[in-house]
């Protein structure tokens, strides 16, 4: 997520990992689209205007196509391996508590003190949270610096961004030295986890809870993208349904013997295979199973969706078909 790069209270604030119904969406969704219609930028900027919204548009249909195609083995797939996830992620929260004794009351704690950590205004005198807050910024931006990153420019503003922070951590920590006593702000720096003098008596490192917190948010978001991934499948169903009722009656307007109608109806018949292969492939997932011949059939429903292309054109699917 874009938040990862942000600050603290911003990833807290605004991080799809802790926005509750986001599953787990990557939220680049349209770069997709745009990664794939990009590929026509060098053919068609030498194009007339209408020439060159022609080809957009047949690219368009097709990646619409494409996703229609796609979507039962697509959701099956995204089914399974979450759910192969929550299971991991879940043992891995169990073992948190495990190791640091948490019962649900002091985990819902835990997540409650972190949450409330991002709502501490930035010019507020709570300067230890301040310092803690900053510590782990620099410390997670410096672990991401090299991990997630890929040009030197965004790096250049990390650093200038880790830079900025460090000051601001330095200046914090002039206003508590009075009452504690505290090593300079790159001994601080370097330790991975730094106890806080005022968090000796009994509270847990921010850190710790940090960690915790993150896990249980991962939890949540993967058990919603289950819920999410049945629904998806349930609409998908219907589309198909409504798009069988579509066609069916253009065909009872059609003459019966007429070509259109023998198009009509070889595309209903496909609509029907389609409609009882998805059921089947959503009911095998559901149940933890997933066909080993799917990939085969994939290859086989390829070549038959080449052979109806025309007709796709012929019987456009209005309403159902997915728009980018």
């Amino acid at each position: 997520m874009h938040a990862k790069a942000h600050s603290w209270a911003c990833e807290l604030k605004w991080s799809g990992r802790h926005q509750v119904g986001a599953g787990n969406t990557i939220g680049e969704e349209v770069e997709q689209v745009n990664s794939f219609l990009s590929r026509a930028g060098i053919s068609t900027k030498y194009m007339s205007k209408g020439a060159r919204a022609d080809i957009l548009s047949i690219l368009a249909i097709q990646w619409n196509k494409r996703k229609f195609d796609q979507m039962e083995s697509m959701l099956a797939k995204r089914y399974a391996k979450n759910v192969k996830r929550v299971t991991s992620e879940e043992n891995t929260l169990e073992e948190l508590k495990k190791a640091h004794g948490l019962n649900e009351a002091l985990l819902n704690q835990w997540v409650s003190e972190v949450q409330q950590m991002c709502q501490v205004p930035e010019h507020s005198d709570d300067t230890q949270n301040k310092i803690e807050a900053l510590y782990v910024c620099i410390k997670k931006r410096k672990h991401y610096l090299y991990r997630m990153e890929d040009s030197n420019k965004r790096r250049h503003q990390i650093r200038r961004k880790i830079r900025e922070d460090t000051e601001a951590l330095s200046q914090a920590l002039e206003n508590v030295r009075h009452g504690f006593s505290l090593p300079s702000t790159e001994d601080i720096l370097k330790k991975d986890n730094f106890v806080w003098p005022w968090t000796t008596s009994g509270v847990t490192h921010l850190q710790l809870k940090k960690q915790v917190h993150d896990q249980v948010m991962l939890v949540c978001r993967l058990r919603e993208e289950s819920s999410i991934l049945k629904e998806e499948m349930s609409q998908h169903i219907q589309s198909i349904k409504d798009m069988q009722n579509s066609l069916t009656v253009s065909l009872t307007a059609t003459e019966e013997h007429g070509g259109k109608a023998a198009l009509l109806r070889k595309r209903v018949d496909f609509l029907n295979r389609k409609l009882l292969r998805t059921k089947e492939l959503f009911t095998d997932v559901l149940k933890g199973e997933l066909p080993d011949e799917e990939e085969e059939e994939e290859e086989e429903e390829e070549d038959e969706d080449l052979e109806e292309e025309e007709e796709d054109v012929l019987c456009p699917c209005g309403p159902q078909r997915e728009d980018i």
